[in-house]
C-alpha cells in the first residue's frame, strides 16, 4: 500500500515525522509537504506559476518532496504528478494544534487533505490539540491511534466518502478519556489577539494565535468541547458548504426575484 503523508506545518515538523514512524508499519510511505509553515493556510491553490519542489529523503529512507508552495499544492502535486501512480491512502498531519469547530474552515491540514478527498482518495487529517499550560506536544499516540483508525477507514465499503478528521489530545495515553464521534461545532477553538505598533507611516497588528477553550452547556457531540475533554474526537467531514436545509427558500426566492 502506499501512502502519501502531507501537513501544513512543513516538510520537518516533527509531527508529520512521527506519522511516518508509525505509518511504515501499513504500507509504503510518500511524502510531499510544505518548506515552509502554512498554518491556516485552508485550500489556497497556486494557479499560475512554477512551484519549486525539491525531491529529499524524509527521515533517512522515505521518499520525499519539500515544495515551495501551499498545503493543497503539495498534495495536489504528489497526486497528480510526482507518484507514478495514485496512492491508497493520504495522511494530513499531525498538526501541531487542534482543527475543530470553525477552525476547520482555514486549517491548512484540512485543506492539504481537501486535495487527497477530491481526487477521490480516502484521506485521513490528524491533529494534536493544544492543551493550556502545555508547551510541548507529544505525537506518538495521535501517530498510533491514526494508523488504527486508517486500517478501519480501508476496510469500510466507501473509504472516499468523507475525509476522516481526528482530533486527539495532548495528554498522556493512559489520561486519553476515550473516543467519540462528534460533529464540527459553531465556534472557535482559537482566538488572534492584536497587539497594535506604529513606524509613523504604518500601523502594525501582531496577530497571536491563543487557545480558547469554551466552556458551558455544551456536550460530547461537539468536536471542540470533546477534545478539550481529553476524547479523541471522529468528525467526517464532506466538504459540501451547501446550506441544504434552506434550498426550498431559495427555489421559492429564485422564481419571484427573476423577472424579464
Amino acid at each position: 500500500m502506499k501512502i502519501l503523508l502531507t501537513n501544513d506545518d512543513g516538510f520537518d515538523a516533527p509531527g508529520i515525522i512521527a506519522m511516518a514512524r508509525a505509518a511504515k508499519a501499513i504500507g509504503d510511505i510518500y511524502v510531499a509537504a510544505p518548506a515552509e509553515h502554512h498554518s491556516g493556510a485552508s485550500h489556497s491553490v497556486t494557479i499560475t506559476g512554477a512551484l519549486k519542489v525539491q525531491k529529499k529523503h524524509f527521515d533517512g529512507d522515505i521518499e520525499g518532496w519539500k515544495i515551495w508552495g501551499t498545503p493543497y499544492d503539495c498534495c495536489a502535486l504528489a497526486i497528480e504528478a510526482l507518484m507514478d501512480e495514485k496512492p491508497d491512502l493520504v495522511i494530513s498531519g499531525i498538526n501541531g494544534g487542534s482543527n475543530v469547530g470553525r477552525d476547520i474552515l482555514h486549517s491548512g491540514t484540512i485543506g492539504a487533505g481537501s486535495a487527497a478527498f477530491w481526487s477521490r482518495v480516502p484521506t485521513i487529517a490528524v491533529s494534536l490539540n493544544h492543551r493550556p499550560g502545555v508547551k510541548t506536544f507529544k505525537y506518538d499516540a495521535a501517530a498510533e491511534f491514526a494508523v488504527r483508525a486508517a486500517k478501519w477507514l480501508l476496510a469500510q465499503p466507501d473509504p472516499k466518502a468523507y475525509m476522516l478528521s481526528i482530533n486527539v489530545p495532548n495528554v498522556p495515553k493512559e489520561e486519553i478519556a476515550g473516543c467519540v464521534a462528534a460533529s464540527m461545532s459553531d465556534r472557535h477553538n482559537y482566538h488572534c489577539d492584536f497587539k497594535k505598533s506604529s513606524d509613523g507611516w504604518f500601523d502594525y497588528y501582531n496577530a497571536t494565535m491563543v487557545p480558547h477553550h469554551a466552556e458551558g452547556n455544551y456536550s460530547l457531540n461537539e468536536d471542540d468541547y470533546a477534545v478539550n475533554h481529553d476524547y479523541i474526537v471522529l468528525t467526517p467531514l464532506g466538504m459540501n458548504a451547501t446550506a441544504t436545509n434552506h434550498m426550498d427558500d431559495l427555489s421559492g426566492a429564485a422564481n419571484s426575484l427573476w423577472t424579464v
